[in-house]
């Protein structure tokens, strides 16, 4: 009977129900359940709640009938003792979600069943047994879920190390430019024809009483201008890409991680 299933699996991706199964020790049952739950079934035929005698801890096997009050019932049997409740039906339960216990959904062809083994346990023993089922939701949704959410894992992971990897070399070059003295521009530096007379990075030409950052490569700058270049951009030198860092030789820069900002 693969419509009333069908039927099932519409219900369930309509509310709050998720596809699961039966498990007990001579196979198991597709369903539709709430929480995941456990217990020796006992059947119950009739509106009526189970017996008085049953053991707390089982789980209540029903079938559904418009003449039966679901929630009341099931506040009983949670009263009697119950954990769960199994309830077959061919069609969607309307209280599904609004129930006392945890439940589960089958079909009738699978409520036959369940209750087939349970009365050939009553013609060996000779006496009314139970036997335990355990209910679990589908493990292939959490799977998805861990696909799903793997790779924003590592997305997640890999800006948290560039982050961390931008805030060291800010520090590095920090700590770098304490130990590159400051110097002050005058009109005396004009007679130095090696010097340049602008700043390379602001275009700007030095005035007197300028803040000038001569880096180890002989390059200077506006203090201001290299200063942020340095500790936010890139720890090189803007015009030779030499690096500030004390243990770093001139090289590419770029392929040795000194980028600060990308």
């Amino acid at each position: 009977m693969r419509t009333p299933r069908l039927l099932l699996a519409l219900a369930a991706l309509a509310g709050s129900v998720q596809a699961g199964v039966i498990v007990y020790a001579h196979g198991r049952i597709e369903a539709h359940v709430t929480h995941g739950f456990g217990g020796p079934l006992l059947p119950v035929f009739t509106c009526a709640t189970a017996p008085t005698d049953a053991a707390p801890g089982f789980v209540a096997l029903v079938l559904h009938s418009r003449k039966c009050a679901e929630s009341e019932r099931t506040a009983e049997l949670k009263a009697a003792g119950a954990v769960g409740v199994v309830v077959a039906s061919d069609s969607p339960v309307d209280s599904f979600g609004t129930l006392a216990l945890p439940m589960a959904q089958i079909s009738v062809e699978d409520f036959n069943v369940l209750v087939a083994q349970t009365n050939d346990l009553w013609r060996r023993d000779g006496k009314h047994s139970l036997f335990r089922i355990r209910v679990l939701p589908d493990p292939s949704r959490f799977y998805i879920f861990l696909i799903v959410l793997w790779p924003i894992i590592i997305i997640g992971l890999y800006e948290v190390a560039h982050r961390m990897k931008r805030h060291w070399a800010s520090q590095a070059a920090k700590r770098a430019l304490e130990l590159i003295p400051l110097k002050i521009w005058s009109d005396i530096n004009l007679h130095n024809s090696d010097r340049e007379t602008a700043c390379p990075i602001c275009i700007e030409d030095y005035k007197n009483g300028d803040s000038i950052r001569c880096l180890p490569c002989g390059h200077d700058f506006h203090s201001v201008c290299v200063d942020k270049w340095l500790t936010s951009i890139v720890s090189l030198c803007p015009l030779c890409k030499q690096s500030v860092l004390p243990h770093q030789s001139v090289v590419d820069g770029l392929e040795y991680g000194h980028i600060i900002r990308s």
